[in-house]
């Protein structure tokens, strides 16, 4: 059995009101669970947007086509939801860091966040 069928069976019998998206089974995660309110199915906004580009579109376009058609799409409790996944990429030290919109945040020794003001954060001078 794939993943994805796995994934749509057990949300099934979780919440049989949760919708999935057509044509997008190469992007969906998992579920997410909310508090008060039954699961509902979770997608990668980024593999969405490279399906979307691997049918011909650009970058762009598929970028508008998701802000638009799948976010603007509420159809309802059962709406999936579409997470950003943030990478961890290897800082200049070879310490485990991650980027998000010009901040960087590097791992503490008890696994927590804390912030780092990074101005060059975006720079290819770096």
């Amino acid at each position: 059995m794939k993943m994805t069928d796995t994934i749509r069976e057990t949300l099934g019998e979780l919440n049989p009101e949760a919708l999935t998206a057509d044509g997008l089974d190469g992007a969906l995660i998992g579920y997410v669970e909310r508090f008060g309110m039954p699961p509902i199915a979770l997608y990668d906004r980024e593999k969405v947007i490279r399906i979307f580009m691997s049918e011909g579109s650009t970058r762009e376009d598929a970028e508008e086509h998701f802000s638009f058609n799948v976010i603007g799409g509420w159809v309802g409790e059962g709406t999936p939801a579409f997470a950003t996944i943030i990478k961890e990429e290897r800082g200049e030290e070879g310490r485990g860091q991650k980027r998000n919109k010009g901040r960087v945040y590097q791992r503490r020794r008890q696994g927590g966040k804390r912030p780092v003001h990074d101005r060059h954060a975006n720079s290819r001078h770096r």
